[in-house]
């Protein structure tokens, strides 16, 4: 069984299970320490394991994970399997008269009965301007509908998953960007070879979206 556990003290705590393992002193890495770690907690740390060097293991982080194990391959498609139940589930949903806000409840709700401990749903119908949390906005036959679903799943791996709906035949402009999204993708992914990085991704992928600019 996992366990959650919360703090108001976060570096204290880091700093005391450091000691509690024999590892406060020597050099002790921190992935995200420039960009995500306040500087109170940082402070915290460094008060409570004085001896030790704090450095930043972002990058040092960042060159491993390209290397997936069978167990975290595994963890992410779990989470997969679970976001494709909850669009499956929303989907029946998901219809005209129906406000944004509760397909955003309901959205929460099926991804929460599976696990997801703390799910972030957006959506966003035409004419696209700005995602939100859910408005009172009614979905009309007319309206295209994006949901957007980015949660870790119980497995603590984090995924990614939106969806666009359409009530009717959409516009011919619509169809033909689907149409380059999904080509855009398809070389996105025929990218990632063994030791690529996720930017050859975005790469692929512009070569095609360009070509519709």
């Amino acid at each position: 069984m996992r366990t959650f556990y919360r703090t108001n003290f976060p570096g204290v705590d880091v700093a005391g299970a450091l000691r509690g393992r024999g590892v406060e002193s020597g050099r002790i890495g921190i992935v995200g320490l420039r960009d995500v770690v306040p500087a109170a907690h940082l402070e915290q740390i460094k008060a409570g394991v004085p001896a030790a060097d704090i450095v930043d293991a972002t990058d040092l982080f960042e060159t491993v994970r390209l290397t997936k194990s069978d167990f975290e391959i595994e963890a992410m498609e779990d989470t997969s399997r679970i976001f494709r139940e909850v669009f499956a589930e929303l989907e029946q949903f998901i219809k005209p008269g129906v406000r944004e806000m509760d397909i955003n409840a309901q959205a929460h709700r099926l991804a929460r009965e599976r696990g997801v401990k703390d799910p972030m749903v957006l959506v966003e119908t035409s004419p696209f301007e700005a995602t939100s949390f859910g408005t009172e906005r009614v979905i009309t036959r007319d309206d295209l509908l994006m949901v957007w679903i980015e949660s870790a799943g119980p497995s603590g791996y984090f995924l990614e998953l939106r969806r666009c709906y359409t009530f009717g035949d959409p516009p011919k402009e619509v169809e033909d960007f689907w149409e380059l999204q999904t080509e855009g993708v398809a070389a996105g992914v025929a990218a990632l070879t063994s030791g690529s990085t996720g930017y050859a991704f975005v790469q692929a992928m512009e070569s095609v979206l360009m070509r519709g600019a």
